[in-house]
């Protein structure tokens, strides 16, 4: 590597890193100010995926993103096992390390079903596989509260650009590999949880478990928003020439899904607080 690779890599590194830095600021505020619902909305935003595919497609053709993004699809639906491991480890136990594992674990044994002989990949399926993923979870969604403000919690920053540079740093060398190890590869990497493990890191220090892990368990719904990016990616990188148009649509798809959840979820938090009703529930939208 020459020294204007290395220094061109440096650069790349910094501002992703700069970048995720200031995401996870924003999540920790607006789940300050708003709650874990609202905060959810953001840190369910393709953070990792989009800049990912968005590198890709500068050099590869659409069909390239669209097997890429239809794994990282099915990978959003094994979230879902995620989210149920890890939400119920950290409310019954607390603690950051042990339900982190077994999160991981669970996205890790759902995203394993891409290696059984038996499992066909293509649009059908994946949709199925994302739905069976919801239906089995949710009887493991807990009581939680998705739009009261916490009160208290550590206003410390100190970790918070440690935090960024790992999840920076994941999503350019990803991006990197994905160029040499293919279109598999690139959507199992995109589609691994990375900014939910950073907003989960982050808010159970800055908070506590109780309330990080009803922002996560929120990304039951706004997930929909990764989703959302992955399928047009697919499907517009199937009709399109352009790579970059096909993302391009992608990320429209996600901002719109975004929107749509912050507004229908700004109209029930102020309903709840104008009834005064608690607004402890199993599914906030």
């Amino acid at each position: 590597m020459t020294l204007a690779d290395g220094a061109s890599l440096f650069f790349d590194l910094g501002w992703k890193a700069g970048v995720t830095a200031l995401v996870l600021i924003c999540i920790s505020v607006i789940g300050r100010r708003l709650g874990p619902f609202m905060a959810s909305i953001l840190m369910a935003m393709p953070m990792n995926a989009g800049p990912g595919y968005f590198f890709l497609a500068l050099t590869e053709e659409p069909a390239f993103l669209a097997h890429g993004a239809l794994i990282s699809f099915i990978g959003g639906g094994a979230v879902y096992l995620y989210i149920a491991l890890y939400v119920q480890t950290a409310v019954r136990l607390g603690g950051l390390v042990l339900p982190l594992i077994l999160g991981v674990s669970g996205w890790a044994a759902g995203a394993a079903i891409l290696e059984l002989d038996m499992f066909e990949v293509n649009v059908i399926s994946a949709l199925v596989f994302v739905v069976v993923c919801v239906v089995l979870t949710r009887p493991f969604v807990m009581k939680l509260d998705a739009f009261s403000a916490p009160t208290g919690g550590d206003r410390s920053w100190r970790l918070t650009v440690l935090r960024a540079a790992i999840g920076g740093g994941f999503v350019a060398l990803a991006a990197v590999a994905s160029l040499h190890l293919g279109p598999t590869f690139a959507g199992f990497v995109f589609a691994f949880p990375t900014t939910i493990l950073a907003t989960t890191w982050m808010l159970t220090r800055s908070f506590d478990a109780r309330f990080a892990a009803a922002t996560i368990q929120s990304a039951r719904v706004t997930l929909l928003n990764y989703l959302a990016f992955c399928l047009v990616l697919y499907l517009a990188a199937l009709q399109l020439s352009s790579s970059i148009q096909a993302w391009l649509l992608a990320v429209v798809a996600a901002i719109l899904s975004a929107l749509v959840l912050a507004v229908i979820a700004n109209r029930k938090r102020a309903a709840a607080r104008a009834s005064g009703e608690a607004t402890a529930t199993n599914e906030p939208v």
